[in-house]
């Protein structure tokens, strides 16, 4: 009798316990409407792990691979051509670690960066200097690096040595001091034959457009080594347009919210406020405020910001972390990577991201406020992500793929300085590429220029139209 009456009670605590919990469950949803409490990431942790040391290497890429012939002109490799990823694997996979592991003793070579490139070599370039903690961290390099540089823009790879397996390289993080390294060619690295023959034969390939220096036809041009399109002739391009999509598993409705909390939020918001217009929606708890809005734009900040800022590469590994996160659970396809690295701020890291398609970079263009603007950029230190401004977006062919001009010198005249006379008179760029630029449903190729302090964006005139 007496077990029976103890097991009566043992039922009702627990029912009484369940009640309880369930009476916090309704407080709880009372102050967080639209979000359930049995879908809630806070009763329903997520146990997914992402491993940023097996994806760490698809965010760092060079901003182009170029061959020079050794006669000042210059061949830029694509992406998908089979030399690009064997000269880019073998850097990072091989020689980039050697070079960290030895000694700093020895290694200035005492030329200048525009006379070496003279030279039939393979130039590497960042799209932005890059800390040899990141590169330490990128190879997994363990003892200490004791270089004489603190950071890496460019590699001139010449495959000149006394030894058949060994390669000489030559790094600079400034343009003006250059380093010189013997390394290895250890297996899975590209044979120097190979570079051998990439370099004698590189003026064959007639799909290749080359580039020159401006210095080597302007010397007037205060950045001589800016390397454009400078031809006679016009030298033709097929680009595509791309179709720009918001992922279906994001796109801002009513009966969307819970959904869209579960894939771009770690963690349950104590409160969730959709906008009167349909517009935005927002999430926010003791630590964040996240507004979600219906362009795909994705803006995240942390409340306080407080923490040791740590090394480059620590900060990476949050930032890194917090894309992957939402990049794997929506499957973005298109390619993300790193552009610029700002460490001024003696508290954090500031990360520029953007997407790659084609060989080309993808950027926001703000039509209001008549800026480009990165597809990501994230605050970070060796803690936590303290901000994040993302358009999440999708990216593919559209119907419309045509012909464009390369060559500078036809946009110059014909276009720029229709555009902005004093660039008649003088011009003096400090950087000139062609990128995609999107501010609605539709990425565009359009001549980027920095000149005059100026970021200039003039949309590609199609050949023809």
């Amino acid at each position: 009798m007496r077990l029976s009456l103890e097991f009566k009670k043992s039922i009702l605590m627990i029912f009484l316990l369940l009640l309880c919990v369930l009476q916090m469950g309704i407080l709880w949803v009372d102050k967080s409407p639209g979000v359930s409490i049995f879908s809630s990431q806070r009763f329903w942790p997520k146990t997914e792990n992402i491993k940023v040391e097996e994806v760490k290497k698809n965010y760092i890429h060079p901003g182009r691979i170029i061959v020079s012939d050794g006669t000042e002109v210059y061949w830029p490799l694509e992406p998908d051509n089979a030399f690009y990823s064997a000269i880019w694997n073998g850097f990072t996979g091989s020689y980039l670690k050697q070079i960290l592991e030895q000694s700093a003793a020895d290694n200035v070579y005492y030329t200048d960066w525009d006379t070496l490139i003279k030279k039939k070599c393979v130039i590497v370039e960042f799209k932005c200097s890059v800390p040899v903690g990141i590169l330490q961290w990128l190879t997994g390099t363990e003892k200490p690096a004791m270089t004489p540089f603190k950071e890496i823009s460019k590699v001139a790879i010449i495959p000149d040595s006394l030894n058949h397996n060994e390669i000489i390289l030559y790094l600079t993080e400034d343009g003006v001091n250059v380093y010189e390294y013997i390394v290895n060619i250890e297996q899975g690295s590209i044979r120097k034959e190979d570079y051998y023959y990439l370099l004698d034969t590189i003026r064959d390939n007639e799909t290749i457009i080359p580039l020159r220096t401006f210095g080597s036809l302007y010397p007037g041009i205060e950045n001589g080594e800016l390397l454009a399109v400078l031809s006679e002739d016009k030298e033709l391009k097929m680009i595509r347009d791309l179709r720009v999509t918001t992922p279906d598993e994001i796109v801002l409705r009513q009966d969307n919210i819970d959904r869209i909390q579960e894939y771009l939020i770690e963690s349950s918001s104590t409160y969730t406020a959709p906008s009167k217009d349909g517009t935005s929606v927002l999430f926010s708890d003791d630590e964040k405020i996240v507004y979600y809005y219906d362009n795909g734009f994705f803006d995240y900040r942390y409340r306080t910001w407080t923490g040791p800022k740590g090394a480059a590469e620590e900060a990476l590994e949050q930032a890194l972390t917090f894309i992957e996160y939402r990049r794997k659970n929506l499957e973005l396809d298109s390619g993300i990577y790193l552009t610029d690295i700002v460490s001024t701020n003696p508290n954090y890291y500031v990360f520029t991201f953007n997407y790659f398609m084609y060989g080309m970079e993808i950027k926001v263009l703000d039509e209001k406020g008549k800026t480009i603007k990165p597809s990501i950029r994230i605050i970070a230190n060796r803690e936590r992500v303290l901000d994040a401004k993302w358009y999440i977006k999708t990216f593919s062919d559209n119907d419309f793929a045509k012909n464009y001009d390369l060559n500078f010198i036809n946009f110059y005249e014909n276009k720029l300085v229709s555009e902005y006379p004093q660039f008649n008179i003088d011009f003096q760029p400090q950087h000139i590429s062609t990128d995609y630029l999107f501010s609605g449903m539709r990425a565009e190729p359009y001549w980027l220029v920095e000149a005059d302090k100026k970021e200039i964006y003039l949309k590609m005139e199609p050949e023809g139209e």
